[in-house]
């Protein structure tokens, strides 16, 4: 058994002849209006990226040579947010960081915890999942600030990092922002 196959114009003439579809005419183009107009209630409100600010500051003790980095994360949405990762911003020609440590938050004595010392390696991405980043208000966006340790090739200032972040309400979505000093 074979299938005949039909054409383009055999197509579109089923197709006009169809009562339950019929073409619109001129007028009804002209009368027509935006989806986003018609149905209000089911628009989507893009929300702002987060935007993230950062300062230099002086690493702490027994981090010679090293520098250390205060990013805040600014969050004008009414979703909340979680920061995932920080990485290094890949750039040719040079080194750049040779590592990025990121403190881990103690929620009993609200606060970050550094190790005595670096622990070793070349880390491109340092993670940072448990800084949340609370809505916006009527006046300020939600803020969170967290700090990175990072020994620079070329100064801080040159620098520029990603960091990797999902709305709460998207968790399989991770969405990018970058932040310079």
């Amino acid at each position: 058994m074979t299938a005949q196959h039909l054409t383009e114009d055999q197509i579109q003439r089923m197709i006009a002849a169809d009562p339950d579809a019929p073409d619109a005419n001129a007028d009804q183009f002209a009368q027509a209006r935006p989806f986003r107009e018609l149905f209000p209630a089911l628009r989507i409100v893009e929300r702002p990226a987060l935007q993230f600010a950062a300062v230099v500051l002086p690493a702490p003790e027994g981090w010679k040579g090293w520098g250390r980095m205060r990013v805040t994360a600014l969050n004008y949405s009414q979703v909340p947010a979680d920061l995932r990762q920080i990485c290094r911003q890949v750039r040719l020609g040079g080194r750049i960081v040779s590592m990025l440590e990121v403190a881990h938050y103690d929620e009993a004595t609200q606060s970050e915890n550094w190790p005595p010392r670096p622990r070793g390696g070349n880390h491109r991405c340092s993670d940072v999942s448990e800084y949340w980043v609370p809505v916006a208000d009527a006046a300020q966006p939600g803020t969170v600030s967290f700090d990175v340790l990072i020994r620079p090739g070329r100064g801080l200032a040159k620098l520029g990092y990603k960091v990797r972040y999902r709305w709460t309400d998207r968790p399989a979505e991770i969405l990018t922002g970058m932040v310079r000093p």
